[in-house]
């Protein structure tokens, strides 16, 4: 089995970093609820702050849901386990796989790749290390159909971009 997993660097951000950010924004929050010249127009950085905190805390929530930090390969099966939230393992037949969103199958090659199974999805960053080795490994190893499909939405993105 192929092992793969994110730098520490990565890892600290997309565990904690959500922590920090938080802290700085309550802490605006809290000083501009208690400045000392009551001024409505306040208001309007508080309520900035509060949807900055939801947005962020939302995908760090999803960042701990769906994304693994460790996940190993072989031919037949793929194993994500550490997970943010929880100590889970999820083992996901790779014949399983019904698609792959996001990513370079959405022209966005910079946003994360969701994968699809049995009606659940596990994400991966391109921050992976082998990132590229990675999705060549998963694209061998589903099925044909699946294959096909994720092909040619690549043929076709890669179409628009030479037109634009």
């Amino acid at each position: 089995m192929k092992k793969f997993t994110y730098p520490l660097v990565a890892q600290i951000i997309y565990r904690y970093a959500n922590i920090l950010v938080s802290f700085i924004l309550f802490t605006q929050i809290f000083i501009f609820i208690l400045a000392p010249n009551k001024n409505w127009y306040y208001l309007f950085f508080v309520i900035i702050n509060l949807l900055l905190v939801f947005f962020i805390n939302r995908f760090y929530y999803n960042n701990y849901k769906y994304f693994p930090y460790c996940i190993e390969i072989d031919k037949k099966k793929m194993i994500c386990s550490n997970f943010a939230i929880n100590n889970r393992k999820i083992e996901i037949k790779l014949k399983d796989i019904e698609t792959i969103t996001g990513g370079i199958f959405s022209s966005k090659p910079t946003i994360a790749i969701y994968i699809h199974y049995n009606g659940e999805k596990i994400g991966v960053n391109r921050q992976l290390k082998n990132y590229n080795e990675f999705l060549t490994m998963v694209l061998s190893n589903v099925k044909q159909d699946v294959y096909t499909v994720l092909l040619n939405q690549l043929k076709e993105n890669n179409q628009q971009r030479k037109t634009k």
